[in-house]
């Protein structure tokens, strides 16, 4: 064991805490000759990360140990039982041993284990026709629709029930978690400290599983990866850093495509203003970078121009509205004095009505007007139209103008209330704008009518005109045309082509400056782990060897270097005279051997105090064996170890080195194909035996078992004893209770009597009048009180009897068979 030995002298491979992280960053930071930006960066994201993961995950706390209880498995792999397998584990450390043929549902067991920890299933190798897979596992029982796995786990007095469910394909279809305390209960995110852990010190080993991942080097590489134990706190740390690199680059990205289009607008816009004529050209836009201060580059490259962008107007605007204006005014003028009397007025009104009663064929008769019968008002209306065609030239010269005005309005004006109607409302050409454009739509409607020289007409007219004459819309007009300005217009077309890429670097303009800091952080990330990593290569080559060297001495095999790359991994051993051995020179044996010696280094220093192992000796010898229990006889000093096997050898092996073993076997039954676990042999039973052989052997040399009393006597009660705290182990795992509490007040009597009184309060059963401790009192109450006083050295009255030791085996059977 002198190779264990050496272990404690290398680093322990616990997961990286953000204070280790921060530490080791500091000192690359305090190191670095540049770079110290991106050093810093990462520092404070470190700083970040560490102050928002408290209480969090407060369950995977350093410190905190999970002990295995429970598993129930339903229709997975090769449980197909009509009822969920459940396997109580005593959580204490100490050996296991799930002992069965081929085929008898073992490896199903470590497998659903693994399933309920970790929610995955090994992925498959795929394939179809001949590249189909032979050997990849089918995850639910035959004829199953569905699986489902529960795990218990017990820290202190909090419980872990873990839950996972496939579906109809074999696939996780949920894997939840709740956490019960004395707060209360909660599901729990798992997070990624928690598959950190089972990736750097895995619970569950399975050879077969393992050489099945493990064929080249970059298998080797992701298996020691997991082993080298960065942990959860060094995965968020690079997850963020990469996250929040991506998102910079994207920005970065974002903000070049948008400033791409920014400036093809601006070379367009620029081609066409100079195009035109009549303006002075403006220097070109510069291009920014993102380095650039957003606001400053609009404002010195004249991007902020306020106002609507639209055709300029012309200088004389005004004059050419004002002047056809005054030519309506005019004519109107010149019709209205033209004629005082009514018909004059109405001329172009009767002229109409003449026109509409000839289209219509009407006659003298009843007038319209007045409805006086048998008049001659058709004929009145002819002649008082022909007394009125001395007024038809003004009538034609009012139309003539009147179109003149509307062609100027809507040519001009309209473009002047265009620009004054995207005023603010404290502008005060917003109000001028509603005055022109009220007037405007007056003289639309009135014109409609389509006749010329009416009322409406000359009136609506009559109003735009005096209107355009006046200050108010001169003030209006020359305003607009100030605003539309050929190069005041230029710069609007440029700053509205700027808009968009100025939103979007105002919004991702910060981030996207930072893509080159993040590039350069996420290499300081690469630093860190490559750094990291070459220490926890140290350390695993250390206490990985040092197991190499426990198994494989016999063939004088050393492990002499692990690297272990980002893509890449090999394992370097030498023989004796230092010449390096190919693995592929190995024995099957041997692998295994290699492959487990590094999973054995780095058990001890994860928060699971259970290590499961499924078929650990393949193709081991008998001395392999030997040394393999031996290694894990010191591993279940401090945990619980849980293997499986067909091979007998390994049992007695263990059962030999460890304290306390727990055997069970593991069959099918031929008629139902129903998985069962059952105890192939208790502790106590071999105790009891041992008891009969001293009492036989001492009957047959001497005839008396005087001299072997107390040795008897002794078993015996260490049989019910052991018995006993199977069943406290047993009760509190299957109906809630805390098993180190139970345990402790157990261990607080110190007579078997006292021990069983205390046992007898944790019987929660349904039937509280058959409790089993009480039950096996009756069987053993009047030994008890000898076997007692052989223990603490008493002198005894009577001598051993084989009524005692069939006494002590039917205690230890009701307490066996109770649970």
């Amino acid at each position: 064991m002198t190779q264990l030995a050496d272990i404690e002298q290398t680093e322990a491979l616990t997961m990286f805490s953000y204070e280790e992280l921060l530490h080791e960053i500091e000192l690359k930071r305090a190191s670095a000759r540049q770079g110290t930006e991106s050093w810093d960066r990462l520092h404070a994201v470190a700083v970040e990360l560490a102050g928002s993961s408290g209480g969090d995950t407060n369950w995977m706390n350093p410190g905190r140990s999970w002990r295995l209880e429970r598993i129930s498995i339903a229709n997975y792999r090769g449980i197909s039982n009509e009822e969920p397998l459940v396997l109580v584990f005593d959580p204490t450390p100490g050996i296991t041993v799930l002992h069965g043929l081929n085929g008898a549902g073992k490896s199903s067991i470590s497998d659903a284990l693994d399933l309920a920890l970790s929610g995955t299933t090994p992925a498959g190798t795929g394939g179809t026709a001949g590249n189909a897979a032979l050997w990849d596992p089918v995850h639910l029982a035959r004829g199953a629709s569905s699986a489902h796995v529960e795990v218990t786990l017990s820290s202190q007095s909090d419980r872990l029930f873990l839950a996972a469910v496939l579906d109809e394909k074999g696939e996780v279809e949920s894997h939840v978690a709740h956490l019960e305390s004395a707060d209360g209960s909660e599901q729990v995110d798992l997070g990624s400290n928690w598959h950190q852990a089972l990736a750097s010190h895995q619970p569950v080993f399975a050879y077969a599983s393992l050489e099945r991942r493990v064929q080249l080097s970059k298998d080797l590489a992701t298996y020691f990866e997991g082993l080298l134990a960065l942990g959860g706190s060094f995965s968020a740390l690079q997850e963020t850093i990469t996250l929040r690199g991506n998102q910079s680059t994207k920005a970065l990205s974002t903000w070049r495509s948008a400033k791409g289009e920014a400036m093809r607008a601006l070379t367009q816009i620029d081609s066409d203003r100079r195009s035109s004529g009549n303006v002075t050209p403006l220097d070109p836009v510069p291009e920014p970078t993102i380095s650039d201060s957003r606001d400053e580059w609009l404002k010195n490259a004249g991007l902020l121009e306020p106002g609507l962008d639209s055709d300029s107007l012309p200088t004389d605007s005004w004059e050419q509205l004002s002047r056809v204006a005054k030519t309506i005014q005019a004519t109107i003028h010149d019709f209205e004095k033209a004629g005082s009397t009514v018909e004059q007025v109405l001329a172009g009104t009767l002229e109409h009505l003449h026109e509409e009663a000839k289209n219509r064929h009407l006659e003298d008769g009843t007038c319209p007007v007045c409805a006086t019968a048998n008049t001659e008002w058709l004929t009145t209306l002819s002649e008082t139209v022909k007394r009125n065609q001395s007024l038809a030239s003004l009538r034609a010269k009012v139309a003539a103008d009147t179109k003149a005005l509307a062609d100027v309005a809507h040519e001009l004006l309209t473009a002047v209330l265009k620009v004054g109607s995207q005023a603010d409302d404290a502008d005060p050409i917003r109000k001028l704008t509603s005055t022109g454009q009220k007037l405007l739509t007056k003289f639309d409607l009135a014109r409609e009518s389509r006749i010329a020289a009416q009322h409406a007409v000359l009136t609506a007219t009559t109003e735009l005109a005096a209107w355009l004459c006046s200050d108010e819309a001169k003030a209006l007009v020359n305003e607009a045309v100030k605003r539309t300005d050929a190069t005041k217009q230029w710069r609007i077309a440029r700053a509205r082509a700027v808009e968009k890429f100025a939103a979007i670097w105002e919004t991702d303009g910060s981030s996207a400056a930072e893509s080159a800091m993040w590039t350069a952080t996420s290499s300081r990330v690469d630093d860190l782990r490559n750094h990291l990593r070459k220490r926890r290569s140290d350390a695993l080559e250390g206490r990985a060897g040092a197991r190499v060297a426990e198994l494989l001495s016999d063939a004088e095999l050393k492990l002499n270097k692990i690297n272990a790359l980002a893509t890449k991994a090999s394992m370097e051993l030498v023989d004796q005279n230092g010449n390096r051995v190919d693995l592929g020179m190995l024995s099957a044996g041997q692998r295994n051997a290699v492959l487990l010696a590094p999973l054995l280094a780095s058990v001890d220093a994860g928060p699971f105090e259970f290590l499961v192992l499924d078929d650990p000796v393949h193709a081991f010898d008998e001395l392999r064996i030997d040394r393999l229990a031996g290694s894990l006889a010191l591993l279940a000093e401090t945990r619980r170890v849980i293997v499986l096997t067909h091979d007998d050898r390994l049992k007695e092996h263990l059962a030999a080195r460890a304290h306390t073993c727990d055997t069970r076997l593991v069959e099918r039954s031929g008629a139902t194909g129903a998985v069962e676990v059952d105890d192939s042999r208790h502790f106590w039973d071999q105790l009891l035996l041992d008891a009969r052989t001293v009492l036989d052997l001492s009957l047959e040399k001497t005839g008396s078992t005087r001299d072997v009393t107390d040795g008897i006597r002794g078993l015996c009660r260490m049989s019910v004893d052991n018995a006993l705290r199977t069943f406290v182990l047993r009760n509190a795992v299957l109906f809630g209770r805390d098993t180190e509490t139970d345990l402790r007040m157990l261990d607080k009597k110190y007579t078997t009597k006292d021990r069983l009184a205390v046992a007898a309060t944790f019987w929660q059963g349904m039937a509280p009048a058959v409790n089993p401790v009480l039950r096996a009192v009756q069987k053993c109450q009047t030994p008890l009180k000898f076997w007692n006083q052989s223990i603490h050295g008493n002198s005894q009255l009577t001598d051993a009897t084989k009524e005692e030791i069939r006494a002590a085996r039917d205690a230890c059977k009701i307490l066996a068979a109770a649970l």
